[in-house]
């Protein structure tokens, strides 16, 4: 299983080109050590107050980082509480709704983003995202107040998760021409298993050939993207089912 680390969260970088998480995708922020920057880390420091050498992996991480990849499907304070009850943290929806602040406090750009997505939306009815596709956005003008606010998260979520689409189409494309097709030829049995959500699954004949076909792999689906704002980054995993997965 190869993943797009983030995806989604780096389609929103590029599109809002909000400085913090430009500078976070692109390494250009780092630790004091010179590692890298851990988005997740970063937001709970901010809400929590807390160093990421001190936080705690379900009362820290875990809510940022339901926060983070909740913000780009324009999830509100009740939904991400309810998200967070899931997973045994008892967040009210204050506080949930203070988070979220913090969040969009932290990534300036992000609601000049959704503001301007929304203002798109009203002035033609329609959004275009990254691929130059376009969606309808019913109910923009709607007088009736959920619907409309339906339809304002809809203008800003919908090129978020388009554009990780799109990124996953383009690199499904590349692995059937440059990986599966000559793997055939040679006599290698690969097969194509499915995509869940931002991963590519395939089924190998052994663990050799996945360690070969993983640099390939990597490379593939973190091809650049012309004009994209930050760098693609993929993590692979192999095992004999998807239950008991190991990085390479």
């Amino acid at each position: 299983e190869w993943d797009l680390s983030q995806i989604e969260l780096r389609i929103l970088a590029h599109l809002s080109q909000d400085a913090v998480m430009l500078a976070i995708f692109r390494g250009e922020r780092r630790n004091p050590d010179g590692s890298p920057i851990d988005l997740h880390a970063a937001l709970a420091e901010r809400i929590f107050g807390i160093k990421p050498k001190d936080q705690d992996k379900s009362k820290h991480r875990l809510p940022a980082k339901a926060v983070n990849f909740g913000l780009p499907m324009g999830m509100q304070a009740q939904g991400l509480s309810l998200e967070l009850r899931k997973n045994g943290l008892d967040i009210s929806v204050d506080d949930a709704q203070r988070w979220i602040d913090e969040t969009m406090a932290l990534y300036k750009g992000v609601p000049v983003y959704q503001d301007r997505m929304k203002a798109e939306a009203r002035r033609n009815g329609y959004i275009r995202c990254l691929s130059g596709r376009i969606r309808y956005i019913g109910g923009i003008h709607s007088r009736h107040a959920p619907t409309q606010s339906e339809a304002e998260r809809f203008a800003f979520s919908t090129p978020i998760q388009e554009g990780a689409q799109w990124c996953m189409k383009q690199a499904e494309k590349r692995i059937w021409d440059d990986l599966l097709v000559p793997c055939w030829k040679q006599g290698d049995w690969i097969e194509p298993l499915m995509q869940v959500h931002d991963a590519i699954d395939l089924e190998i004949e052994n663990e050799q050939l996945a360690r070969d076909v993983n640099p390939l792999m990597c490379a593939i689906m973190t091809y650049p993207i012309d004009g994209f704002s930050v760098p693609i980054e993929t993590s692979g995993d192999f095992g004999p089912n998807l239950a008991d997965l190991k990085e390479f």
